[in-house]
């Protein structure tokens, strides 16, 4: 995930009332009362700004596409596969502990497919990472929303959601 500043529409739509406002209340029969106008609506437009600053939001890294090399190309559609589904399962997750790792799960993939790509001659080394770490945090993570998502809150359920957890932990170390 990356941030990302948002500026808010605030002030434009400030910047509009500001001139309709104006405009109710003084003539408009000359140039410099439209001049008046936008200087007003300039100056609210900028006190808004002020008010409503842009924040921060987390977007969703771009997957990666085709490099020419169909080794390569090969392990990116697979690596892009899982995290989709990595992605939709995160939906489902409430536990912010374990939506914080797959967060970090997501942006290590997304250094090593940029690493894989830069080094496309290192496609050994990172087959097994994308053939069976990723596969397995989708199974691990599938199951712990299977288990997030029952009604019924027993022992074996928690204690299974924190071996998950702590799963999740070893998968982020490797």
């Amino acid at each position: 995930m990356e941030k990302k500043l948002q500026k808010s529409v605030i002030p434009i739509y400030a910047f509009g009332a500001a001139w309709l406002v104006y405009a109710l209340m003084f003539p408009m029969y000359k140039g410099i009362h439209y001049l008046a106008a936008l200087v007003f609506s300039v100056a609210v437009y900028f006190i808004a700004g002020k008010i409503c600053p842009p924040r921060e939001v987390l977007v969703e890294k771009a997957l990666f596409g085709k490099t020419g090399n169909e080794r390569v190309d090969n392990l990116l559609e697979e690596a892009n596969s899982s995290i989709k589904n990595l992605r939709v399962l995160r939906s489902r997750i409430t536990d912010q502990n374990v939506l914080a790792k797959l967060y970090s799960i997501e942006d290590v993939t997304m250094e090593i497919l940029g690493h894989l790509i830069e080094n496309p001659g290192e496609v050994s080394s990172v087959r097994r990472f994308i053939n069976y770490y990723l596969p397995t945090t989708e199974k691990l993570v599938s199951a712990y929303c299977d288990l997030e998502d029952q009604k019924v809150g027993s022992e074996n359920i928690s204690v299974t959601m924190g071996k998950i957890s702590q799963m999740l932990d070893t998968i982020l170390a490797a």
